[in-house]
């Protein structure tokens, strides 16, 4: 065998005992400056790496004291191949000085690591103690070991960038978790916050509309006039208060993502005029003249009543609130084309500044300070006007101008196809009535609404059986077999709903119906499916109470 044959042999034994894995960079490295180091006859290789202007010695064909690894690249004949490029052979450096060669050596190969990218990563360093040129063969082997070397320091540096991204990402990732469980702790106390409050509110809201809406009735006598006129500014003030907790309620379950439509054929032409016939007596208070014009055969709309109301209530209001007296507020509905409708709402009143048309739909703006003082409100009604008709994939536009007034159109797409998936409810059959007056069970823990129920239903000849807590709920309506129940659901010792559950094994047919502060859509299959025969929000309005008498025992 030729020698030149036995040193391909050698490179390819060399070659072929390389195996690489990212855990033994330091191994791999070793084997082949160990085997330039034999194939091309040096007395010292060494693989550096070079960064911040250093060179790292990797891997060294002798041992060496950590303490010696690292070196200063100025001046170095290792920066020479940096700047170069490209392989270095000094045969002699008595006669070729080109940097700083270590003490005791005489001749140097260096060769550039390079990546298929072409980036210089450091160097392949080979020294010899006595002067000797390296063949064009010895230079080549030294090479082929050179690429694998480069090739290993890169792979090795992508893993380690690539397990650090892993690391951060887990780290983001388990941030990320705990921000969420964050949010959602915090969600659900938002939650359990305003149902709290809502009840909190609601409960005294449902005395002083209540019992003013008796006064105004005259239950307890006649009013003079200024008596009258006394209750009339203490209910419209506790309906002001109670709108205006709905709109916080209803723009914080919006924004949760928790309001969902109860959708089904709404007449817009009907429901535009009850809207009207609401605030006619506002508008009379103000000498606004109130107009509409509304077709005939105006198509009906698929989507929510209650909140469209709430809509369309907003804007009149809105309108007549920044009216001055002996103006007007006129609402105009029509199809704009096969499949949308329009409605418009134009007022005379005080307009808006082109430069502030931006933010009124923006929560809790007033656009000007003033108005805030002059007409009052939290600067919410527009932004959930906006908020409901996007839900209902319309849209909101508006014109106006200072001193001139403003005109607010929603669009609306519309269907006559009937709603899927409606059926009607099934409750629990009422019993037959009893010849004597009917007697109530009211299970409520609040003194005022207990006066104010008793009070009101024994002045319209119902018998009427308190209950303050879930438990004495249960015993009263076992003892006693009441022709209806009202059910607070927030009761102390057993809650509403354990209650009438307990409640309807012995009075599978009485009437049940449960009082809570927040009403939402989920609540209603919650109540049914406890055995509630129907429900109503407080605060309480008497004639939605007696209507609720009469329906459930047919009277």
């Amino acid at each position: 065998m030729t020698q030149e044959s036995s040193r391909m042999l050698h490179l390819l034994e060399v070659l072929t005992s390389l195996s690489y894995r990212q855990s033994d960079l330091n191994d791999y490295l070793t084997t082949v400056v160990s085997g330039i180091s034999q194939l091309i006859d040096t007395d010292w290789s060494i693989v550096t790496l070079c960064q911040d202007k250093q060179y790292r010695i990797l891997a060294s064909s002798v041992e060496m004291d950590d303490a010696e690894t690292v070196w200063n690249l100025h001046g170095s004949i290792t920066n020479c191949i940096l700047e170069r490029g490209t392989t270095l052979m000094v045969e002699d450096v008595a006669l070729e000085p080109m940097g700083h060669m270590p003490e005791g050596y005489a001749a140097y190969l260096g060769i550039p690591l390079k990546t298929p990218m072409g980036t210089v990563l450091g160097t392949v360093c080979s020294f010899y103690r006595q002067p000797h040129r390296c063949t064009d063969e010895d230079v080549q082997l030294a090479e082929v070991l050179a690429e694998r070397a480069a090739i290993a320091i890169d792979n090795y540096q992508l893993y380690q960038r690539q397990q650090l991204v892993n690391v951060q990402y887990q780290q983001l990732s388990e941030k990320l978790g705990l921000a969420n469980e964050d949010l959602e702790r915090a969600a659900q106390m938002k939650d359990e916050f305003l149902a709290t409050m809502s009840h909190e509110l609601r409960t005294p809201l449902t005395a002083i509309i209540g019992l003013a809406e008796v006064l105004r009735e005259e239950v307890y006598g006649a009013l003079n006039p200024k008596q009258m006129k006394s209750v009339r500014t203490i209910e419209e003030s506790g309906e002001n208060l109670l709108a205006q907790l709905n709109d916080l309620i209803d723009l914080s379950k919006i924004e949760s993502g928790n309001l969902e439509l109860q959708c089904s054929r709404v007449p817009i032409g009907v429901l535009i005029e009850s809207c009207l016939a609401m605030v006619q007596h506002q508008a009379q208070d103000q000498q606004i003249n109130l107009s509409h014009s509304i077709p005939a055969d105006l198509a009906e709309v698929k989507g929510d009543e209650l909140r469209l109301q709430q809509v369309f209530l907003n804007l009149i209001r809105n309108a007549i609130k920044f009216t001055p007296q002996g103006g007007e507020v006129s609402v105009r509905a029509q199809m704009q084309d096969a499949e949308t409708i329009q409605v418009s709402v134009t007022d005379t009143g005080i307009g808006i500044a082109t430069a502030e048309l931006s933010q009124v739909f923006e929560p809790f703006v007033q656009l000007d300070s003033s108005r805030t003082r002059l007409y009052g409100g939290t600067g919410l009604g527009l932004t959930l006007v906006q908020r409901l008709v996007k839900l209902h994939g319309g849209m909101v536009q508006v014109y106006s101008e200072v001193g001139a007034g403003s005109t607010f159109t929603i669009t609306l797409p519309f269907s006559c196809s009937p709603v899927d998936g409606e059926e009607p409810t099934s409750v629990p059959p009422s019993r037959p009535r009893t010849i004597a007056a009917p007697l109530i069970l009211l299970a409520e823990d609040r003194e005022s609404i207990v006066l104010l129920l008793t009070d009101y239903l024994e002045e319209q000849g119902y018998r009427v059986a308190i209950a303050t807590n879930g438990q004495s709920a249960i015993d009263l309506a076992t003892r006693q077999t009441p022709d209806l129940i009202f059910m607070d659901i927030r009761l102390p010792q057993v809650d509403g709903l354990e209650a009438t559950r307990q409640i309807r094994s012995h009075l599978p047919y009485t009437p049940i119906i449960a009082l809570t502060s927040l009403l939402m859509p989920e609540d209603k299959e919650r109540f049914l499916a406890a055995g509630f025969s129907d429900s109503l929000s407080k605060p309480l309005k008497m004639e939605q109470l007696t209507k609720m008498i009469t329906k459930h025992l047919q009277i």
